[in-house]
């Protein structure tokens, strides 16, 4: 496994991608990801939580149910690759210990990866193994904001699921207005941006916060002059 350690990340980043790398650390992107954010807005509006096919004890606290890497991977890997994303996820080694990197690949070009460190119980293959299922399933369900366990600290204490997807929407169109390069670009996120309005994807905070966004952007990208 190659090692990988914060200060090395974006350099072994750099040196297997032909694009820049920016946020160096252990979450890395693309310079720009302006159609990966709004490619992965369309997937969050699209996909749904996996069925929790397995049942596993809780320590003295009863049991709870889950969805198997198998599972999400069956919810995830079609709405990902329905809107040109692919996923890969790797072994590698964090500051000396096993750890997991996962990349989302866009294809526009555009990626965004993270590397985490695994904690296994025991230090053998077995052990490493499971932590890194455990690993995959997760950074999985993260990437795409989903869930696939019982909520055990008590759902009022959590947003309900619809809000979650709508707040990810928002920071995702907030990150696309923020890395627009052209007038083209962000009219293009103002498009996507209209449809998910329109269809309610935005509580109306949401709405005005990045109808206010867009108005500002639009200030860097000047109308051109009438011939």
């Amino acid at each position: 496994m190659e090692p990988v350690n914060e200060k090395t990340a974006t350099e072994v980043a750099k040196s297997i991608k032909s694009t820049p790398v920016c946020s160096p650390g252990t979450v890395r992107r693309s310079t720009t990801i302006v159609n990966l954010a709004v490619a992965m807005v369309r997937v969050q509006k699209q996909i749904e939580d996996p069925t929790k096919n397995k049942k596993a004890d809780a320590g003295g606290r009863g049991s709870y149910r889950y969805a198997d890497l198998p599972t999400v991977l069956d919810v995830v890997r079609p709405a990902l690759g329905a809107h040109g994303f692919a996923v890969m996820q790797f072994p590698c080694e964090l500051d000396g210990a096993p750890a997991l990197t996962t990349q989302l690949i866009h294809e526009s070009g555009e990626w965004i990866e993270t590397t985490a460190q695994l904690r296994p119980v025991k230090n053998d293959p077995q052990s490493i193994g499971s932590a890194l299922t455990y690993a995959r399933r997760y950074a999985l369900l993260a990437l795409c904001g989903i869930a696939a366990d019982d909520d055990d600290d008590g759902r009022a204490a959590s947003a309900p699921a619809h809000r979650q997807t709508r707040e990810s929407l928002a920071d995702l169109v907030a990150v696309a207005i923020r890395d627009a390069k052209s007038r083209d670009e962000l009219a293009g996120v103002w498009k996507q941006f209209e449809r998910d309005r329109d269809a309610g994807q935005f509580p109306a905070q949401d709405v005005t916060a990045l109808t206010a966004a867009f108005q500002a952007a639009g200030k860097r990208f000047p109308k051109p002059a009438a011939t």
